[in-house]
């Protein structure tokens, strides 16, 4: 899949980071809806402190926030 920010940076994403690295949608922040100002209205979280393989530069690319579209490919 292919997600893309406001600003328009967009990367691919294996669909099975999800399953794999255990990757989300976070939209809220302190049980608050997220706005553009905190990084929302949606980013894409991995759970870094797991360990290094989470804080490498691919996981990084991935982190996708103030995340608008998400496309996903065939």
């Amino acid at each position: 899949m292919t997600v893309s920010a406001l600003n328009d940076y967009s990367v691919a994403v294996p669909v099975s980071d999800g399953d794999d690295f255990g990757a989300m949608l976070a939209y809220h922040l302190n049980g608050a809806p997220m706005s553009v100002r905190d990084k929302g209205p949606l980013w894409l979280v991995y759970p870094y402190d797991r360990g290094r393989d989470y804080r490498s530069e691919t996981i990084l690319t991935r982190s996708v926030w103030q995340l608008d579209r998400i496309e996903v490919l065939p």
